[in-house]
């Protein structure tokens, strides 16, 4: 599909990344030649060598060395994994960080937290794509044109991870020329690609296909409904997006845990052989495995160093792994991929003509041939030309329609909102409007070209001095079906928006007079908010003046993030009396501390009495020195009247307070309001770090944004490993207690030494027949060794006879040609038989395996549906949850 080509001052080049969890790529385009988009396939693999290594994307590895940075193919495949940090981007998300944090150590990371880890490569990534543009454009063209970047995120992040994405991008592109960053979904990418290459004549406006993009750590999907075909593609959302985390990255993690289950015991096999083996799984195992593979067909998987064993598969150096054992590693991950599609398709409660399948797990045969058996025969299975290029690919297309809405090829005109929205604000209602009855609910649909406004009224008692701020809290909920109208255990802070209104003239600010006879504040304000595939944006609106300069406070699994135009984006954490923020010694640190180990859960800092009095007063003066004990009761006495020791309101205070005073205390009183949310929870260890665990007991993995360290929100302790909170309760009550996870082990060593046995059953079977077979070979050797010395002796009496001339030994002669036949037709008859017996002998020994077999299955079954009687010891069927 062509598009029209933008004026020569508008030159920009349009940067697609697509930041994948195992891989990442780069594609670019100039807005004059839309048509012509270039990926990054040649990347460096040492800093002499920077078109070392050809491939459509590179892998996303990291290894520090002092001040050096080695990444992607600059690290070597039989790197020690000790060394190497991959799977990084997980971490930034609180719900997935416990996958990513897993796979590298701190001392891997060198003390970097994952924001640098994520800075660094985008750094990297930036750089090569410079060098590479400057070798096909010219520095002095490419230093003097506006870049624009668009980074695909995960569609199920949460607004932290995807804020924290930007902010790295942006802190990595400082180097860069002239750039903006902009967002967009990886389904979304996909999708744009997917769709604008497809033949337009074969869709009808009503048709709904499903895009499925499997890439290495998530699986996400979303639903299109075409609306209309010309003059250019146009699609709306037909049911909100979804995804997990079961992409290829957890194939390896399967394959790396059979190889340690299968090999591991033997002597030489160590992590250099895992990564050799990794990367042949990763690059050729994965891609050619097919759904219509043998079981018995095998791969070759190099183990050098480990001696040869026929009964592991080992032979001269290599593993032969079967395909009926790969299709253990992949189908766990499969199911839950058409677990997902199957709910998508459901939640569109609208027929599919068609799935698309993108990424690199996308373009996976057996995950295609998987979802055509389990997926309506009528709903097409797709996979795109170049899926795992698509969704760097759409970026760049994604690009074009942010840079000039004429380059649009495909038009996303509504979205189905992912989470409810709302806020706690007084509306002048008006029963005949609808518009207050109006609100965003999940699953609505939304627009980014139509932001959503709404409006509400601030007001405040003249008598408690003019209104000095505004101040805006957008609520979310993504778990209720139906909206919340209260808040509930479900609902949490999305984020705060704060306007000052102090330019604004006090004749200006507009006066009503209450029912109770004083007069108030009264300012008509409105809210817009922007919902797009990646990011939500709210901004503040007082008259007619959007409020450019405020803060955007974004409170989300655990962080408050403080965004102003001057310091820009830094995340800190969400905890309150922060000792440091009043300027206060050391000596109050540790009183801090000390006052906090007598509970894990309460808060680490000095609980303060709301009033203060002597005695109060006297034991600060003991624990802390004078200047901080002054410090500390200024901001307690700030918050309470001298004379009637009423608390202040928020007006008094500013009115009453110096500039300096006002703002540490509204920056520690935000903090103690995040600190009352109902899901607010303080880390178990020493660190002294609270947080907002947004789901609370249903998710109750609580990892600390600080130290990292992982507490159990339910029991407020350290989290119990491999127990749920279920099981935890029941090891209280009972220390003889047994985890599902310990039980699953036994299952798990039971069944690998069934298999043992099985295979070791079989190869005995194999040796009774390779024996069989080599007598009788030796059988027929001999008998051919017969007929040759029979034909000999034959030969040696014709010539004798022909010598003697005598007619009599000739028929004597004949005679015995005529016994020597009968002799052999004998012979045959006999070995005929030999051969009869044999292949009855074998068809009983392959029945004899089949038996045991099915007795081995069927011993199985009977241990996991039955438990012995406690009476009379006969199996009787388990019940449901034993």
């Amino acid at each position: 599909m062509e598009v029209d080509q933008p004026k020569a001052a508008d030159r920009k080049i349009i940067v697609g990344i697509d930041f994948g969890t195992t891989y990442s790529g780069v594609a670019w385009a100039e807005n004059r030649n839309p048509s012509r988009r270039t990926c990054i396939t040649q990347w460096p693999v040492s800093s002499a060598n920077k078109e070392g290594q050809s491939s459509d994307k590179v892998p996303k590895r990291m290894r520090y060395s002092r001040d050096n940075i080695e990444w992607g193919f600059s690290v070597p495949v039989n790197a020690p994994q000790h060394e190497v940090v991959e799977w990084f981007k997980l971490d930034l998300d609180p719900s997935t960080q416990a996958v990513g944090h897993n796979t590298s150590a701190e001392g891997v990371r060198s003390g970097r937290n994952t924001d640098e880890l994520v800075t660094d490569l985008i750094a990297q990534l930036v750089e090569h794509l410079m060098y590479t543009l400057r070798e096909k454009l010219g520095s002095g063209l490419v230093n003097s044109t506006p870049l624009q970047f668009v980074i695909t995120i995960t569609a199920i992040w949460s607004d932290l991870a995807k804020e924290k994405t930007k902010k790295a991008c942006e802190q990595a592109m400082i180097s860069a020329p002239e750039h903006h960053v902009h967002l967009v979904s990886e389904p979304e990418a996909a999708a744009i690609y997917a769709l604008h290459d497809l033949d337009l004549d074969a869709l009808d406006p009503g048709d709904t296909m499903v895009v499925v993009d499997a890439g290495g750590g998530t699986v996400d999907l979303i639903s299109y409904t075409i609306l209309s075909t010309k003059p250019i593609l146009e699609v709306q959302e037909a049911a909100p997006g979804s995804g997990a985390l079961c992409g290829s990255t957890f194939l390896n993690m399967r394959f790396s845990k059979f190889l340690q289950s299968k090999l591991g015991k033997e002597e030489g096999f160590d992590d250099e052989i895992v990564a050799e083996a990794l990367d042949v799984f990763e690059n050729k195992v994965k891609r050619q495995f097919a759904f219509n593979a043998e079981p018995d067909e095998t791969y070759n998987i190099p183990v050098a160093g480990l001696a040869n064993n026929k009964s592991l598969g080992i032979s001269r150096g290599r593993f032969a792994l079967k395909a009926s054992d790969v299709h253990k590693i992949f189908e766990p991950v499969v199911l839950e991929v058409i677990r997902l599609v199957k709910d998508q398709i459901t939640a569109g409660n609208v027929p599919v003509q068609a799935i698309l399948l993108v990424g690199g797990f996308g373009s996976s045969n057996y995950l295609k041939e998987r979802l055509r058996a389990a997926i309506d025969s009528s709903v097409r299975i797709l996979q795109p030309p170049n899926a795992w290029q698509a969704i760097v690919q759409g970026a760049v297309l994604k690009g074009f329609a942010l840079s000039s809405p004429d380059s649009t090829v495909v038009k996303v005109e509504n979205r189905k909102a992912r989470k409810h929205y709302g806020t706690e604000w007084s509306v002048r209602w008006d029963e005949k409007s609808p518009k207050s009855k109006e609100r965003k609910i999940l699953g609505s649909t939304v627009s980014e070209n139509e932001p959503y406004i709404a409006a509400f009224v601030w007001t405040n008692p003249v008598s408690k001095g003019r209104i000095r701020t505004v101040r805006m809290t957008i609520y979310n909920d993504p778990l209720s079906r139906d909206a919340p109208l209260s808040r509930n255990d479900n609902v949490g802070i999305l984020s705060i928006v704060e306007a000052d209104v102090n330019h604004i003239p006090e004749n200006q600010l507009r006066r009503r007079k209450g029912c109770d006879g004083q007069w108030y504040y009264e300012l008509n304000c409105k809210i817009e908010a922007v919902y797009t595939s990646a990011s939500t944006s709210d901004t503040l609106i007082y008259q007619s003046q959007r409020c450019k300069s405020l803060r955007d406070i974004v409170v989300a699994h655990g962080f408050t993030s403080a965004l102003s135009p001057r310091q820009g984006y830094h995340p800190t954490p969400a905890s309150i009396l922060n000792f440091a923020d009043f300027d206060l010694e050391n000596t109050a640190s540790t009183a801090a501390t000390a006052s906090s180990s007598s509970s894990s859960s309460a808060s680490p800092y000095l609980d303060l009495p709301e009033s203060p009095d002597s005695d109060a007063v006297t034991i600060l003066f003991q624990i802390l020195s004078p200047r901080n004990a002054r410090t500390l009761l200024l901001y307690v006495w700030i918050a309470c009247c001298d004379e009637c020791k009423e608390r202040l309101e928020h007006n008094d205070i500013q009115r009453l307070a110096d500039e300096q005073t006002i703002s540490k205390y509204e920056r520690q009183a935000l903090r103690a309001a995040v600190a009352d949310e109902e899901n607010f929870f303080w880390c178990t260890s020493d660190c002294g770090s609270g947080q907002i665990h947004d789901s609370g007991s249903a998710q109750p993995i609580v990892v600390c944004i600080k130290c990292n360290h992982r507490s159990c929100f339910r029991h407020g302790v350290n989290w119990h490993e491999d127990l749920s909170c279920d099981e935890y309760d029941r090891l209280q009550e009972d220390p003889e207690f047994r985890s599902y996870m310990e039980l699953e082990n036994e299952r798990w060593e039971e069944a690998q030494a069934a298999q043992a046995a099985q295979e070791a059953q079989e190869e005995a079977d194999l040796d009774v027949a390779r024996r069989l077979e080599a007598e009788e070979n030796a059988e027929i050797e001999r008998q051919e060794a017969q007929d040759r010395r029979a034909r000999e002796r034959e030969r040696e009496r014709e010539q004798e006879l022909e010598r003697q001339g005598n007619q009599e030994r000739q028929r004597e002669l004949e005679r015995e040609r005529r016994r020597n036949q009968e002799m052999q037709r004998q012979l045959e008859q006999e070995r005929h038989q030999r051969q009869r017996e044999q292949n009855a002998a074998e068809e009983r020994r392959k029945i004899v395996a089949r038996r045991r077999e099915e007795e081995a299955k069927s011993n199985a079954t009977l241990r996991t549906t039955t438990k012995p009687c406690g009476g009379c010891g006969w199996a009787i069927e388990k019940r449901s949850g034993w």
